[in-house]
């Protein structure tokens, strides 16, 4: 059996989307909750989907490991992750539905990882990605202890320290980015995108990086280390420009 699987925060018309396709091409929505309104639980409840979580925001880390514990005892063996704000077309959830077993048999295959975007990085972030309960069993579930950022790379990372590899596989009805929530400032008469984050995401994804590093140095996955390295250091310039275009405009 499939499952499909989101953590829903605040979420909107699209998150409820993606839990009735779904479910429409037979795949088995669980959500979990880390803050949904009343009127919204009524909604989910009568679409009959597995429910999890206090609706309390944990971040991600948890609501991973516990949701993989559960399809674990209730004999899942695969299930996709697509994050609330992931506009997932009718036609990949077909696919999907009719080609993930045959993608999983080839050798060394950890994971598979649907995107928009052709890429050659060892990393993949969590929306998009399609896991094995029977992998997820030999490597340990993700890591609980990481809240936000560094959930996927942490996993990633064990992956391919155990020998897998992930399988990328291109798809143009998936989009990561249009329901982001961005904000747009208009600089030489041209609109571009920005988003600024406070402090406590700041440090979290601080935080989750250093360790990450360390932790790659430690198994040796030296290359892996630097890409965590780059990702740190984009990150932040790339915020320092973002309250600095702010400021001035």
């Amino acid at each position: 059996m499939i499952a499909f699987f989101s953590i829903l925060y605040n979420p909107t018309i699209n998150a409820l989307k993606n839990v009735i396709n779904a479910k429409k091409y037979g795949i088995t929505p669980i959500v979990y909750l880390n803050n949904v309104s009343d009127e919204y639980l009524i909604i989910l409840r009568k679409l009959d989907v597995i429910i999890m979580g206090s609706n309390i925001n944990v971040g991600l880390g948890i609501p991973f490991y516990e949701v993989e514990n559960f399809l674990n005892e209730n004999s899942f063996k695969y299930y996709v992750y697509f994050d609330q704000d992931t506009i997932v077309k009718n036609h990949v959830w077909l696919k999907i539905k009719n080609t993930y077993k045959r993608d999983f048999n080839e050798k060394n295959i950890g994971m598979l990882f649907y995107g928009h975007a052709k890429s050659n990085s060892p990393i993949v972030v969590n929306s998009g990605s399609l896991f094995s309960i029977r992998v997820l069993n030999k490597i340990g579930f993700h890591d609980k202890r990481y809240f936000v950022e560094g959930v996927d790379y942490e996993f990633c990372l064990r992956l391919k320290n155990n020998g897998y590899v992930i399988k990328k596989i291109y798809e143009s009805g998936i989009d990561h980015y249009s329901l982001q929530d961005n904000e747009i400032v208009k600089i030489f008469s041209k609109n571009i995108k920005i988003r600024s984050y406070g402090y406590k995401r700041l440090s979290d994804f601080f935080i989750s990086h250093c360790k990450l590093i360390l932790k790659a140095i430690i198994l040796g996955e030296f290359i892996l280390a630097i890409i965590f390295f780059k990702s740190l250091v984009i990150f932040f310039l790339e915020e320092f420009l973002s309250k600095l275009i702010k400021k001035f405009t």
